[in-house]
């Protein structure tokens, strides 16, 4: 299971003194997983889609698969300027930072997430657990040249190998599906519906996108909003949701996430519609 070590130091660097920033970067950390990455990541805009023109270096880092709004709510902060504007400055150069690395950068951006830049140097910073961390990668590095050499000087046992590996990747998805439904079982029959509608939904009114749902975490919100709104009025806040142009909506996936994190805007979209609609019925 990831885990990750909170550096005392923390207190005396500037981000301690920014509340909100400071509860974004902890969520982060929590939320990250070690990751690898092999050619360098340009790192993207808070507000936006267009790259910063700064990039993330090859490297071992933190990973967090998650969109600004999923950090946001996950650290049950607001969406709004204010915290959009706190992320947006984890990603900046910061020439007063105790760490010199990056520029002083802790949290950027980048396609499919967040990069959290000093994961690895703090959570190494024991010398045991430094210790595993490079022997686990030293494995790693070994046993891909180790596959490669292989491939090298076996060329007549090419069909196996693949026939081989090609067996291990469908074992692998087999495991992998029967682990999402059991996912799906272990749900109420209104959330699991819920979620399907939505996978569906999402399809029909985002130009054929596939949303990709994840049946603990997103199951877990769903079942917390029926309990509050019945299913055919949360399904009226997601088509909102799905359908809405409003300006909140740049740089989100529009996904469950968000879907709980703006849901009392939702319903006060919705009341009004109901009785525009009721008003114009009794003219």
């Amino acid at each position: 299971m990831p885990f990750v070590k909170l550096d005392c130091g923390i207190l005396n660097s500037t981000l301690w003194f920014e509340r909100t920033s400071r509860e974004l970067f902890i969520t982060a950390l929590l939320m990250a997983e070690p990751h690898e990455t092999t050619e360098p990541l340009p790192q993207i805009a808070i507000n936006s889609l267009d790259p910063t023109g700064w990039e993330v270096p090859p490297g071992w880092y933190g990973f967090v698969p998650a969109a600004s709004v999923g950090i946001i709510h996950r650290a049950q902060l607001q969406l709004g300027d204010d915290t959009l504007a706190a992320l947006d400055s984890l990603g900046q150069p910061e020439a007063s930072s105790r760490s010199k690395e990056f520029e002083g950068r802790r949290l950027v951006r980048v396609d499919g997430g967040f990069i959290v830049l000093n994961f690895i140097k703090y959570r190494d910073k024991d010398a045991t657990t430094a210790d595993r961390s490079r022997r686990w990668r030293d494995r790693q590095k070994q046993k891909r040249f180790a596959e490669i050499e292989d491939d090298r000087h076996a060329v007549s046992d090419t069909p196996t190998r693949v026939i081989r590996h090609q067996a291990e990747a469908e074992a692998e998805a087999e495991a992998d599906k029967r682990k999402e439904l059991v996912r799906q079982k272990r749900l109420p029959n209104g959330t699991r519906d819920f979620l399907g509608w939505f996978q569906a939904e999402y399809k029909a009114r985002r130009n054929g996108a596939t949303y990709f749902v994840r049946w603990d975490a997103h199951g877990a919100i769903v079942k917390r909003l029926l309990t509050t709104f019945p299913p055919d009025r949360l399904k009226k806040h997601a088509k909102i949701l799905l359908t809405t142009n409003e300006d909140w909506t740049t740089g989100t996936d529009r996904g469950i996430e968000v879907l709980s994190a703006k849901i009392n805007w939702l319903e006060e979209r919705l009341c009004a519609w109901e009785a525009e609609k009721k008003t114009r019925a009794s003219v």
